[in-house]
């Protein structure tokens, strides 16, 4: 049977895959949640690990930053703005396209599914954990489910408040277990979900107001 899959995209999850195996074999154990994601806070070994960690999240994302104007450096850098906290969405140019529009006070759901997943990956790779899929080979789903609500939970709502989505954060962590169901791309996966009850529901951007 011919797979329907094309080529390029098997490539490239392919390559993320070993950017990921790698991440584990180097890094397992190294806890970049606890430093806030500061480079000033880091080992050299963290920072190594967190440069790895920005790698994957532009593989994983290189298509929205495509669409959305950005270069690789340009979405690396913004997503380490983030994820350190020097910048809120508020801070952040449009760039001319959909990242943060200040009319609305909006993020895309595809931008914000992709720093959570970074958000989340961190979290697990304290554990030597790559993926939530791979959590759940390891624990059982519902094991996974309950690491995930005492772990990556006040991750994820610490990170919404600190980037200026705090409203949206008791949401996200009464749902967070989900992500265990949503294990292909649970980043996405929060993010639609709180873009389901925001000002504008469900148009692919999170309005504030």
């Amino acid at each position: 049977m011919l797979s329907i899959i094309p080529t390029n995209a098997l490539a490239k999850d392919e390559s993320i895959n070993v950017l990921k195996e790698d991440f584990i074999y180097k890094y397992s154990g190294v806890d970049l949640v606890s430093k806030n994601f500061n480079r000033n806070r880091m080992t050299t070994k963290e920072e190594e690990a967190y440069d790895a960690l920005l790698e994957i999240m532009y593989e994983e994302n290189k298509s929205v930053a495509t669409a959305e104007g950005y270069t690789k450096e340009e979405y690396v850098n913004l997503a380490d703005g983030i994820l350190s906290e020097n910048e809120t969405i508020e801070d952040i140019p449009s760039n001319g396209f959909t990242f943060y529009s200040a009319s609305h006070g909006t993020i895309s759901t595809k931008m914000l599914g992709g720093i959570l997943n970074g958000v989340i990956t961190a979290t697990l790779l304290v554990i030597g954990v790559g993926s939530v899929a791979e959590l759940i080979k390891q624990m059982g789903k519902e094991a996974a489910k309950e690491w995930v609500e005492k772990h990556v939970k006040k991750s994820v709502v610490n990170k919404l408040t600190a980037i200026g989505l705090g409203a949206f954060g008791t949401y996200a962590g009464n749902i967070i277990k989900g992500i265990v169901d949503a294990y292909v791309d649970p980043g996405q996966w929060l993010a639609e979900k709180i873009d389901g009850i925001d000002k504008i529901p469900s148009n692919g951007d999170i309005e504030l107001w």
